[in-house]
């Protein structure tokens, strides 16, 4: 279940998102995992190229055989991403104004949190 507000009005707000989540690995037995979330996610436009997406949830059940399942897991996630496309074209640089060139850039992911090992 979700619900999403939009409005263009608030400066750097793309969309507010408010939801409640399940999430299963689908096995049986010893082997099953799962949560529910209640979630808000806040999607962000800082810059005309960079998108940028917020996430906090409170997990308010989880399975039988994962009851620590919050403290691996979280509570929060930080998306960035920059925009990029394929160009072609004159005027890469203005000396090399009156030539044709073709180019395709692309950003790094860097994740933010920490994980931990049993």
């Amino acid at each position: 279940m979700r619900y999403s507000w939009h409005d263009s009005h608030i400066r750097f707000f793309e969309e507010i998102d408010l939801g409640v989540e399940h999430e299963s690995n689908g096995l049986d037995a010893e082997s099953s995992r799962s949560w529910n979330r209640i979630y808000a996610g806040f999607e962000l436009e800082p810059h005309p190229k960079v998108d940028a997406t917020l996430k906090f949830w409170h997990i308010f059940s989880t399975g039988d055989n994962d009851p620590d399942i919050d403290e691996f897991l979280g509570n929060a996630e930080l998306t960035l991403a920059y925009n990029t496309k394929p160009e072609n074209g004159c005027g890469e640089n203005l000396l090399e104004y009156n030539k044709r060139s073709s180019a395709f850039r692309a950003g790094i992911l860097f994740p933010f949190g920490t994980t931990s090992e049993l």
